[in-house]
């Protein structure tokens, strides 16, 4: 049970170090410290900011009520801003993890950390890209990206509609007009998504499918064939130059 609290407080704190301190000055400095006077820092800097973020939290929520946002845009706003708050909450109370780590020799973990980071780059190998998503993730967003616009095309009408005094027969037409725009849209949506899946998705994660996964095990060089990408743009050149 203890080496397993330790290894996960040893992730937590790795985590801590590549999201806050890379160059390391914070865990440098701290570990000069007695570990009295560092659980001291940590209690005063996890009250100052929790003060900090609730107060800055309440001062923002009285701020974005003041506007007359549409549903959509207010909610997309507060879970933009609760990101940003796990992001402050994890910074506060992930500082305390950084006493399972400094014992610890963790530059050599950090450079394979910062070699993966280069290799992922090199090769376009990151999470956000779409060819390197599941399909299942790719359909998420589709959906997401069709649900936000739906819903502000949705909300939109009824704001036009909530500021005019219409007769129950053109209430009607507006609603068949915007059934039929809604329809449209779908259709438009549905091709495009087609489109962008066949002829951009799918021969880019061909190419994804051949790169190997990085090894910590084993040096790579990124500036070699583990580099497809790059191998197949000077093949293409070449090929152009015949």
């Amino acid at each position: 049970m203890l080496n397993l609290l330790s290894s996960f407080g040893f992730k937590i704190g790795l985590m801590w170090v590549q999201m806050f301190d890379k160059h390391q000055l914070i865990i440098k400095n701290l570990k000069l410290f007695n570990i009295y006077f560092r659980y001291f820092i940590y209690t005063f800097i996890i009250v100052s900011f929790y003060i900090c973020i609730n107060i800055l939290e309440a001062f923002f929520l009285n701020t974005i009520n003041t506007y007359n946002l549409q549903p959509i845009v207010y909610s997309t706003i507060i879970a933009v801003a609760l990101i940003f708050k796990i992001i402050a909450m994890f910074f506060i109370l992930g500082i305390v993890f950084l006493e399972f780590i400094y014992n610890q020799d963790i530059s050599k973990y950090l450079k394979n950390v910062e070699k993966k980071e280069e290799y992922i780059k090199n090769n376009k190998l990151q999470w956000y890209r779409f060819r390197n998503q599941k399909w299942y993730l790719r359909v998420a967003i589709y959906l997401g990206i069709f649900a936000f616009f739906f819903n502000l095309f949705l909300g939109s009408f009824l704001s036009f509609l909530a500021t005019q005094t219409i007769s129950i027969e053109q209430l009607n037409l507006n609603w068949i007009e915007f059934d039929s725009f809604i329809k449209q849209f779908i259709i438009l949506f549905i091709i495009f998504v087609a489109l962008f899946e066949f002829f951009r998705v799918r021969p880019a994660r061909k190419v994804q499918l051949k790169i190997p996964k990085f090894d910590f095990d084993k040096d790579i060089d990124n500036n070699a064939d583990t580099n497809i990408l790059s191998s197949n743009d000077d093949l293409k050149e070449k090929k152009l130059g015949e």
